[in-house]
């Protein structure tokens, strides 16, 4: 115990060591990958998980799982104090978490990379914008033009410039507008 008090890791009261703040410090300061001494050498095993509760709910609704629920920590604990050995363990873990998340999503599909959408994007974007402009040619100039009774090329002109007003007012737009 000399050592962590030299270190700091556990703190004196009035030159003492405060039994119940020398544990909680301890074990918020220990590596817990490396086993113990007390325990002849072999790491120490953690605690089982609280087994899940039975589901909830009649037979006309889903079930939901309760989770019986786990330890109580203390509540002034902040996880391992900023720049310790145990802090840096645990933003690995939880960056390895995350990214083993993301790969699982991607894996199932619900992810897919952003050049891919992009291109997609692009692609459907070109498609609109070819249709918008062969839309006059298509045969509503005429329909419209016997409609109306005016020649068909003032219609097509009048509809082809509309068309191209459209779409010059919309690239001009933001993205996240459209």
């Amino acid at each position: 115990m000399n050592k962590a008090v030299k270190a700091g890791k556990i703190s004196l009261v009035s030159g003492r060591i405060d039994p119940a703040a020398a544990d909680a410090a301890w074990n918020r300061n220990r590596d817990s990958r490396q086993p113990s001494k007390l325990a002849g050498g072999r790491p120490q095993a953690a605690p089982a998980p609280p087994p899940p509760t039975m589901p909830t709910g009649s037979q006309d609704e889903p079930a939901t799982e309760d989770l019986a629920p786990g330890p109580e920590l203390a509540e002034d604990y902040d996880g391992p104090p900023r720049g310790s050995l145990a802090h840096w363990q645990l933003v690995h873990a939880e960056a390895k978490g995350r990214r083993a998340i993301l790969e699982v999503e991607q894996f199932e599909g619900k992810l897919i990379p952003a050049d891919e959408v992009r291109a997609a994007q692009t692609e459907r974007a070109t498609a609109e914008r070819e249709a918008l402009l062969n839309w006059p040619s298509s045969g509503i100039a005429a329909s419209l033009a016997a409609q109306f009774g005016v020649p068909e090329r003032d219609m097509f002109l009048a509809l082809d410039a509309e068309v191209r007003l459209y779409l010059e007012a919309r690239s001009q737009q933001p993205l996240d507008a459209a």
